[in-house]
């Protein structure tokens, strides 16, 4: 039985590790264009001209995706659909109005301890509750949809490893050219 604090805490490493990883992969985008460019100005380029608050991951993607194009080069086939599917789970997670609030439903529990009068009971002899993270709505192609944090996290994860694996591959590719 999880308590809602163990589900917080659990749905904090959860957004935490989204976030830190969806980074992973926006600097991985960066120093492919950074490499691709091959200017000694590269210093300007990562830090200023691809700042994250300067230019959005977006159309980082769209000069990766020229890159790609420009160069030829072969990746697999759910690279874009593994770099849409990050964007969007990070979006969901990072702009979630209720992500670390939770649903809660308490089963009353008849106690025969009558015997010593207890201040506070220890969780495990408490009622039952049944806590669940609350859903996470989105919009998919005009429908709103319903999604459970753990599942957004798992696919995020699935596609994490797709991404990060043809990025490396696309570096080592720049690299070899310059």
């Amino acid at each position: 039985m999880e308590f809602p604090e163990e589900l917080i805490s659990r749905n904090k490493e959860i957004i935490s590790d989204i976030i830190i990883k969806f980074n992973q992969v926006e600097n991985m985008v960066k120093e492919i264009i950074t490499e691709f460019i091959d200017s000694e100005k590269s210093e300007f380029i990562n830090s200023i001209l691809l700042n994250n608050l300067i230019l959005n991951f977006s159309s980082k993607f769209k000069v990766l995706q020229f890159i790609i194009a420009d160069n030829k080069i072969e990746t697999d086939k759910n690279f874009n659909k593994s770099i849409k599917i990050l964007m969007a789970n990070r979006n969901i997670i990072a702009h979630s109005d209720n992500i670390l609030d939770y649903d809660i439903e308490i089963f009353p529990v008849k106690t025969y301890l009558s015997f010593h009068p207890v201040l506070e009971f220890p969780k495990y002899m408490s009622t039952i509750q049944k806590v669940e993270s609350k859903s996470q709505l989105t919009i998919n192609n005009g429908e709103i949809q319903t999604i459970e944090i753990e599942k957004i996290y798992s696919d995020f994860i699935k596609y994490f490893e797709i991404a990060t694996n043809e990025l490396n591959k696309i570096m080592e590719i720049i690299k070899g050219k310059n």
